[in-house]
């Protein structure tokens, strides 16, 4: 993704991200006109750009949908670059969160790139297109690739699996059993399951076929699955690990689950590289792990909250999410993401309990309560309005 002559590096986990500044459009995938040779791409279709590329557009329309900056392949353009492992601590959480509809996921795509899926799709469209360049001869009415873009039902597949590690992780890092119990479920003393299910276990029961188990005089039990579940430890399927699971235990097998789905999305996604390191005074060839696009980039970043034992919280002015700072534990600073959102959310306080007193009549031990403040503190907000 660097077009430097050399490839360097400042970081251990070294990623640079393409934006295209001109934005991202919404296609419409109006018919496939053929198979690529290359198995990297998913398809060539001839294509139409949305115009209102509303989330009630995109549910009435049967057709997929595909997002793409729409230039010529091998036209050149001016990129931004940014490395997301470095400048948004918590990207992966923030995608996680992103509504799987269009709007949201044009909307990150335009400030963070394309997730480089292996499942692009070459787009063919009628150069009559707004900005193309015409080819052929006068008159002909030519189709050309325009370039490459992403399939929206696979961005939708690749928020909603980031979201379901992170709803599991999140309750696993602050010790929440009570969440936990909505995923994780013992069945009896023979088997721990992961299902998000909300019917879990009232669904119908399917049977595996345990292929590989030692035949013994005692055939074991077959090993129950549920709809929507997934076996994260059995008397027969990874025994060993069952081993190791306390029975009853919720928090164990959870991150036994959030480690297998962060693995399985890190394969093939990071690459190590030799490269040079630059932030020494003498650069010097070092190993590096590479996300090879922006999705192995999120998981990667995933991966290294867990490694690094690392908490975020969403601002309570702005509602950005930030990492924590592991020295700033139990202090109010914790609970905003700057010091200018920590001085707006006091300003606004201030202007609350100014307004409580004078249109409610509320007495400053009632305002105290209101907004979680100390009454004489609230007295002073109160007065410095008068002085004004």
């Amino acid at each position: 993704m660097n077009n430097r002559d050399e490839p360097q590096a400042t970081d251990i986990f070294e990623c640079i991200q393409e934006v295209n500044p001109q934005g991202y459009k919404w296609f419409t995938a109006d018919k496939e006109v053929g198979k690529p040779e290359s198995s990297i791409m998913a398809g060539h279709y001839e294509v139409s750009q949305v115009k209102n590329p509303s989330n009630s557009a995109y549910l009435k329309d049967k057709r997929e949908w595909i997002i793409s900056d729409a230039i010529p392949i091998g036209y050149p353009i001016m990129v931004e670059r940014y490395n997301p492992l470095k400048h948004q601590k918590a990207l992966f959480i923030k995608f996680a969160n992103t509504n799987p509809e269009p709007d949201e996921i044009l909307e990150f795509a335009n400030q963070y790139g394309l997730l480089g899926l292996g499942e692009s799709v070459g787009i063919v469209t009628n150069s009559t297109l707004p900005g193309s360049i015409m080819v052929g001869q006068k008159g002909e009415d030519l189709q050309r690739p325009l370039g490459q873009g992403e399939l929206i039902s696979t961005w939708q597949n690749e928020i909603m699996a980031m979201k379901q590690v992170l709803e599991l992780w999140e309750p696993v890092n602050v010790g929440n059993t009570e969440v936990l119990k909505r995923f994780i479920h013992w069945e009896e003393n023979d088997a721990v399951v992961y299902s998000n299910d909300p019917d879990y276990p009232n669904v119908v029961p399917i049977t595996l076929n345990l292929k590989g188990v030692k035949k013994t005089s005692t055939p074991p039990q077959p090993t129950r699955r549920m709809v929507g579940g997934s076996i994260i430890a059995s008397k027969q399927i990874h025994s060993e690990r069952f081993k190791r699971i306390p029975l009853g235990d919720l928090i164990v097998p959870a991150k036994y689950y959030i480690q297998e789905q962060i693995n399985e999305h890190l394969v093939g996604a990071v690459r190590p590289r030799l490269l040079w390191n630059i932030n020494k005074s003498l650069p010097k060839l070092e190993l590096f792990h590479v996300p090879t696009d922006l999705k192995g980039a999120l998981w990667l970043q995933f991966a290294q909250a867990i490694h690094g034992d690392k908490s975020y919280h969403y601002c309570d002015q702005c509602g950005v999410v930030f990492e924590l700072d592991p020295r700033m534990k139990g202090r109010a600073s914790r609970k905003f993401c700057s010091n200018s959102c920590r001085t707006k959310a006091l300003r606004n306080r201030q202007a609350e309990a100014r307004r409580l007193a004078a249109e409610e009549k509320m007495k400053p031990a009632e305002i105290a309560k209101r907004l979680d403040s100390e009454i004489q503190t609230v007295r002073k907000w109160i007065n410095s309005g008068k002085k004004k």
